[in-house]
C-alpha cells in the first residue's frame, strides 16, 4: 500500500500545472527506463538499512555503477552509501524516523536524509 500512495504522490506532481510536460514519473527498474538528452533523473531507491522494502531484493553496487556512468545528471536519496562510490552529497536533513519494535519502545529514531548527485550535467 505504501508503494503505491507515493507513486500516486508522485503522478500529481508529474500532473502539476507548474511543471507541465517537463516531469515524467515511471515505476519501472532503472535499467529499462529509456532516458531522453538533456533530463535529469532522480532515482527513488531503497535505502541501505532497509534493501528489500518493495519485496524486491536490490543490487546497490550495481545501481551505483550505472549513476556513476551516466553522462546525464543522476539524483537519489538514502541515509549513507554502501562500499567505496563516492557521488556529491547535495543535501541533508535531520529526520525521525518511525521503526516501531520492542526492542526500542516505538519511539522515533533518526537519522541524517541525504540527497546524493552523480556530478553529470550543470
Amino acid at each position: 500500500m505504501r508503494n503505491n500512495e507515493h507513486l500516486q504522490r508522485l503522478r500529481r506532481v508529474e500532473k502539476s500545472p507548474k511543471l507541465g510536460a517537463a516531469v515524467k514519473v515511471t515505476n519501472k527498474d532503472y535499467r529499462k527506463v529509456k532516458i531522453k538528452p538533456n533530463s535529469v533523473v532522480y532515482c527513488d531507491i531503497p535505502y541501505v538499512t532497509n534493501p528489500r522494502h518493495y519485496g524486491i531484493e536490490f543490487d546497490f553496487n550495481e545501481f551505483y555503477a550505472w549513476a556513476r556512468d551516466a553522462d546525464f545528471p543522476v539524483y537519489f536519496s538514502g541515509y549513507d552509501l554502501l562500499g567505496y562510490y563516492r557521488f556529491d552529497l547535495v543535501w541533508e536533513k535531520f529526520v525521525p524516523v518511525k521503526i516501531n519494535t520492542k526492542l526500542n519502545g516505538n519511539k522515533a529514531l533518526y537519522r541524517t536524509e541525504k540527497l546524493f548527485w552523480n556530478g553529470r550535467g550543470v
